[in-house]
């Protein structure tokens, strides 16, 4: 029985695929930057919305991610929130605290972003990941620093509840110094939510990405280097008031948004449409749909899939350290049937990531748990990610021919 659920609706498309980008490597580039076949993705979309069956259950909130959701307009929004509420009670879009979407700083024009606050979305995530115009530059991203405080200014100015800024630590050219004058930038717009990530290497594409930066003398920072600047910018936010939500997410007292934290849990429900979505559902599945934009608009589909040790521990457990700092046993044993002992001996990503952390004396065991030592939490973290780039680019949702 699902008690309460979240509803994601994936919009691949962009104006151009930037190469640092984890996201959008699995999208065909052809077919994620043909804005032409946007209404006809709108429409597939739609059917894919009429034809699942929604649970009754309080819905915690509607989240559009991309892709540049902000690239919609009017009708087509429209059309995928009238679907929405088409499937569910006048109850249940009432009583939801949170829509929320993605815009890039050079798609945030006062009417975008007017446009869905008058649908209802009251939170709102700028794609800055840097506020240094050389960095950008690097990245591929269409605008500048100048754009991303602009676009700030405008949610402010339409009065949306919460302003979330991702930033990217790692990528080809920082330095510590570099990524604490974004930080600051960040911070003196006082958005409700700061999303700090860090920059995977693992996509396809990313390891050429990579290797011409650092021809140009843009090396990435050494793992030691990006633990020592991740310790400073977690310290630096919640000097500035801000409380650690998540591996990731940083709000404000009394501005928590539960999607981000149960979407990394990757154990909490969460409705998924479009292509290239995945989320956990009921009866210990997963739903997910493959990445490919052109068959879903002449077949829009989903696919249902149980989940297994094979399929989902590396998942569950990394899922669980960085949403919840700990895994416990009895969550294997629910979603797995496993112990920590048999999920050690069947899956060695699994082995790789608990021995490094207990050897690395980062985790304590209490309860039959794997809890993050609070102290040294920032480091952990750091290492999980580098241990998960290593991982590979193992998504459900990846395309046929890297799955193979």
């Amino acid at each position: 029985m699902i008690d309460r659920f979240h509803i994601y609706c994936h919009i691949p498309f962009c104006k151009k695929r930037c190469p640092y980008c984890y996201f959008t490597a699995k999208f065909s580039e052809e077919e994620m930057i043909n804005l032409d076949v946007m209404d006809e993705y709108v429409k597939a979309l739609k059917v894919d919305i009429e034809c699942t069956e929604f649970p009754k259950s309080a819905i915690t909130s509607i989240v559009f991610g991309g892709g540049t959701p902000s690239l919609l307009n009017e009708s087509q929004l429209d059309t995928i929130i009238n679907s929405i509420r088409n499937r569910i009670t006048p109850e249940q879009f009432t009583h939801m605290k949170f829509m929320a979407y993605e815009v890039s700083p050079d798609t945030a024009s006062k009417e975008t972003l007017s446009i869905f606050r008058r649908k209802g979305f009251n939170r709102v995530s700028i794609g800055a990941q840097s506020f240094n115009n050389e960095e950008l530059k690097l990245l591929g991203r269409p605008y500048s620093r100048e754009k991303i405080i602009k676009a700030a200014s405008l949610i402010r100015e339409i009065d949306y509840d919460m302003l979330n800024i991702d930033l990217l630590i790692g990528i080809p050219g920082q330095t510590q110094s570099t990524v604490m004058e974004s930080i600051r930038d960040t911070v003196n717009i006082r958005p409700e939510h700061i999303s700090v990530s860090l920059f995977y290497s693992s996509y396809p594409g990313g390891k050429e990405f990579v290797e011409r930066c650092e021809k140009r003398g843009k090396h990435i920072l050494a793992l030691s280097d990006k633990i020592s600047v991740y310790e400073e910018v977690c310290g630096f936010l919640q000097q500035n008031g801000y409380i650690r939500v998540d591996n990731t997410v940083f709000s404000l007292p009394d501005y928590i948004f539960p999607y981000e934290k149960d979407a990394i849990s990757e154990t909490e429900p969460v409705l998924a449409f479009g292509p290239g979505s995945a989320g956990y559902w009921d009866n210990n599945r997963v739903r997910f749909t493959p990445p490919y934009i052109k068959n879903y608009i002449e077949l829009p589909h989903s696919v249902e899939e149980e989940i297994t040790v094979d399929n989902y521990a590396f998942t569950i457990v990394w899922g669980h350290l960085n949403a919840y700092g700990k895994i416990e046993e009895r969550t294997l044993e629910q979603y797995l049937g496993v112990n920590f002992e048999k999920v050690m001996e069947m899956e060695k990503d699994v082995n790789i990531l608990l021995s490094v952390l207990i050897q690395e004396n980062l985790v304590e065991q209490q309860d039959s748990a794997y809890i993050l030592k609070p102290e040294s939490l920032n480091r952990a973290i750091v290492l999980m990610h580098y241990i998960r780039d290593g991982w590979g680019y193992k998504l459900m949702t990846a395309p046929d021919e890297i799955k193979n």
